[in-house]
């Protein structure tokens, strides 16, 4: 790290310090939806070091027209958009370390990128551009009714023939003799030719009607050349109709060129009427290339292939297509309802859309997903903005930062771990981190608890009024109390109490003496090994105390009392120890005067086996 503008002066340095973290890292910006990515690598030298990072923005390439985003003490950070603002916007981030020294690292960046509109506006936005395209439009786009087509087509044929005189007559004939009905065949055709343009139409059929319905097969071919272009169509026609009801099948082929554009197109319309109600079915398939005019806005259409299947019932209209422009492949349905998966009676459909826009899939893979809410049914289990809301929570392991398993991360990086193992937190490597393991052991900078056992070598601050440093003394107020230090502990056997004699100790000159009617003591001799000569030989009466209790109750080997015990302890220093007490003169040891008290509350007793005692020496 090195000293920046921000940080510098003439007031001391605050430049790089030893143990700082390199400059190192590798600022990337993505765009999500409804923000920007940001993301940065840590330092490659001490990246433990790094305290936080501070992230700026601007809305241009130029740092100096920045403002602080944010300070960080990750390495990544969503920069949620504004949602009240409607254009996307471009920004460029820097970021800048800061070190656990207090030092600040040279600026890195920028790294710059748009954010994407939320998932709601991006599906209002993609319906919008969907609504306004080509496929989408040929959708909507209201099918022309064929049967008053036909029918007119129908009675055009019928009203030229029937001025034909010599068929008038057949007909006059053929009613006249009771025939309710007439029958003809309709041959037509008609050729033009001027200069190099030429036109051809032919019509065949056959139409049967009466007084009450028409029925008719009708072809009629048109084919058209000029100096400019040329076309052809070829139109197949199935017609019944009466006065009440009518219904009819078109088949269209056409094609069409010129220098500029080309069209090839088939369609098969169906349409029925009856009683003023109507139903049209559509199926086309049309190719196009060049500039091809919407005759109804005047605007160019988009070249290529298209496929669409098209059905009109009572004016709602809906159907689904393909469409190829060269550049994309589209595929859209306008339907209400939308399903897809085989028809069984015992089984669910996979896939389901509802009149009110809801998809139901009844079994899922994902391989990626991104959501603005994601809930169960029930409501017990929701993630969103963010943040998981759950009733209750199974897993096997839980891991945050840098951790991959139970174990510190070797990069200095923190984190969490929580598992079967138990919790870590933060990192040991950098002296600031937590472990509690699942045999109920605890640890922490200062602090460890093992098998019940808690041993403290940190120290305590509640402000002015009370604290405890690591060398042990306790601030209460205006009350200083220092903890006493154990200088060395042991154990000892006392033996056997026997009646009211004297008993060898073993222990130098130990006497079993008789105190009042029902106590008995003994006194103790013990030298700790442990030494403080300057102490011991200058004031040995100041630092040091004892104190000794039983281990236990002891075991009675005669008799049935019923006793306590106790010890008092006193501590001189000497060269030897007599009957006639300590000698103090030349004192080079230390030594521990032991009374052991056993009270007889009742019964009595020939022998007794005392407990062993334990002793402790402290400094103060």
């Amino acid at each position: 790290m090195s000293c920046t503008t921000d940080v510098c002066g003439t007031g001391g340095w605050n430049g790089p310090k030893p143990g700082d973290p390199d400059n190192n890292s590798i600022l990337s910006a993505q765009p999500a939806f409804g923000g920007i990515d940001v993301s940065w690598t840590y330092p490659v030298t001490n990246p433990f070091a790094v305290a936080h990072t501070i992230l700026y923005r601007a809305t241009d390439s130029l740092f100096e027209h920045t403002v602080q985003r944010s300070i960080v003490s990750g390495n990544t950070y969503f920069d949620k958009s504004d949602p009240l603002q409607k254009t996307a916007q471009q920004y460029w981030y820097w970021i800048q370390f800061v070190s656990i020294n207090g030092t600040y690292g040279e600026v890195i960046g920028p790294a710059t990128a748009t954010a994407r509109p939320t998932i709601s506006q991006t599906i209002e936005m993609l319906t919008g551009q969907i609504d306004a395209g080509f496929l989408a439009q040929t959708l909507k786009s209201k099918i022309d009714g064929i049967t008053v087509v036909a029918g007119d087509l129908v009675t055009e044929i019928k009203d030229r023939m029937l001025s034909d005189s010599s068929f008038t007559n057949a007909l006059t004939a053929a009613q006249k003799a009771g025939d309710d009905a007439i029958a003809f065949a309709v041959k037509e055709s008609e050729t033009r030719i001027s200069g190099q343009n030429a036109l051809t139409n032919k019509i065949d059929g056959l139409i049967l009607a009466n007084a009450n319905t028409d029925a008719a097969i009708l072809e009629e071919k048109n084919i058209r050349v000029s100096k400019m272009d040329a076309m052809a169509s070829d139109n197949k026609l199935l017609y019944v109709a009466s006065i009440d009801y009518a219904a009819a099948v078109k088949e269209t082929a056409r094609v069409y060129g010129n220098d500029m554009k080309v069209i090839a197109e088939k369609f098969t319309t169906v349409d029925v009427t009856l009683n003023g109600s109507t139903a049209t079915g559509q199926i086309g398939l049309t190719a196009m290339l060049g500039d091809v005019i919407d005759e109804s806005s005047g605007t160019k259409k988009a070249i290529g292939t298209m496929y669409t299947a098209k059905l009109n019932t009572e004016g709602l209209i809906g159907g689904f297509g393909l469409y190829n422009d060269g550049k994309t492949v589209e595929a859209g349905f306008d339907v209400d309802t939308f399903w897809v998966g085989r028809t069984n009676a015992n089984k669910k459909k996979p896939f389901i859309i509802n009149t009110a826009g809801e998809t139901f899939i009844n079994d899922a893979v994902i391989e990626k997903l991104t959501f603005e809410k994601l809930r169960n049914a029930d409501g017990s289990f929701v993630v969103e903005n963010g943040k998981v809301k759950a009733d209750y929570l199974n897993v096997t392991r839980l891991m945050g930062g840098a951790y991959t398993a139970y174990s510190w991360p070797v990069n200095y990086l923190p984190g969490f771990y929580l598992g079967p193992e138990g919790l870590l937190m933060g990192n040991y490597y950098t002296g600031k981190y937590v472990q509690l393991s699942s045999d109920g052991s605890f640890y922490a900078p200062g602090l460890t608890i093992t098998n019940g056992a808690a041993r403290f070598t940190g120290s305590i601050s509640t402000g002015n009024n009370f604290s405890v440093d690591a060398a042990g003394y306790l601030i209460a107020d205006n009350v200083t109390i220092k903890r006493r230090k154990v200088v060395e502990t042991g154990t000892f056997g006392v033996p056997t109490f026997a009646g009211y004699t004297t008993v060898n100790a073993g222990r130098d000159s130990t006497l079993l003496f008789m105190s009042g009617t029902n106590t008995i003591y003994e006194t103790v001799i013990v030298v700790p090994t442990t030494m403080d000569p300057y102490l011991l030989n200058t004031d040995w009466r100041q630092p040091y105390v004892a104190e000794a209790f039983p281990i236990g109750n002891g075991t009675v080997w005669s008799g049935s009392p019923v006793a306590t015990w106790r010890a008092t302890c006193s501590v001189s220093s000497g060269r030897t120890y007599s009957a006639g007490g300590l000698n103090t003169t030349n004192d080079s040891k230390l030594f521990i005067k032991i009374t052991i008290f056993i009270d007889i509350i009742s019964g009595t007793f020939s022998q007794y086996a005392p407990p062993n005692f334990q002793w402790v020496l402290y400094k103060v």
